[in-house]
């Protein structure tokens, strides 16, 4: 870009350059073309003035001829300068389609990267998710040999629990029979019904025992 501004400021600088010979070329001629003057004098005079007019008009054709190999380049030299601009801005669009594809091939591999990055963290997830699934159905198993046991042994109480209430109430049923029996046998002693009977049973004991 720099380049093309100098170029550009290169050729405004001729063209001024040439409107200023331009402007001195006409002013010259000018000069060179004086008018005849009427004079009272000697004639001398008068042919060398004509004669002047004379030799001066060939050098203005002769500048003109300058002017016009002068020109000739000029023009030739906008002409490479126009190429040179749309050279110049042929290569800025083809470095910015560069430096644009460069960018998007930058994202593309930013893009790239994310997506890797992402995909292993997806697969470390999955990993733990599955290794955490397998801890959870292993305690879960766990728990649910050490509630069946549990359900086991709070069988195993309660069945005992009901021998132990079943063996208190026959206790207590025994102890009954035997605090009646206890009664009547107490009963039958202080009576006397009760002491022949207790006597008779004695005796007969006795005779069974010297049978014997």
């Amino acid at each position: 870009m720099n380049q093309k501004f100098v170029e550009v400021h290169q050729f405004n600088d001729t063209r001024q350059s040439s409107q200023k010979k331009r402007r001195s070329s006409k002013g010259k001629k000018k000069r060179y073309e004086s008018k005849p003057t009427k004079s009272m004098g000697n004639p001398k005079t008068e042919d060398l003035k004509i004669v002047e007019t004379k030799v001066e008009k060939p050098k203005v054709k002769n500048l003109k001829l300058v002017e016009a190999s002068i020109e000739k380049p000029k023009v030739e030299d906008l002409k490479v300068v126009e190429t040179r601009i749309e050279k110049l801005n042929k290569e800025n669009n083809v470095e910015t389609f560069v430096n644009k594809m460069g960018q998007l091939e930058k994202l593309v591999r930013e893009k790239d990267r994310l997506i890797k990055e992402l995909s292993e963290n997806n697969k470390r997830i999955y990993s733990e998710n599955k290794d955490l699934l397998q801890i959870s159905a292993q305690l879960k198993e766990e728990l649910i040999s050490q509630i069946n046991s549990r359900e086991e042994e709070l069988q195993q109480f309660l069945e005992l629990q009901r021998i132990h209430s079943d063996m208190d109430r026959k206790h207590q049923k025994l102890e009954k029979q035997c605090s009646a029996l206890e009664r009547k046998y107490t009963n039958l002693s202080k009576s006397k019904l009760g002491k022949l009977t207790l006597g008779y049973w004695k005796l007969m004991n006795r005779l069974k025992g010297g049978q014997k």
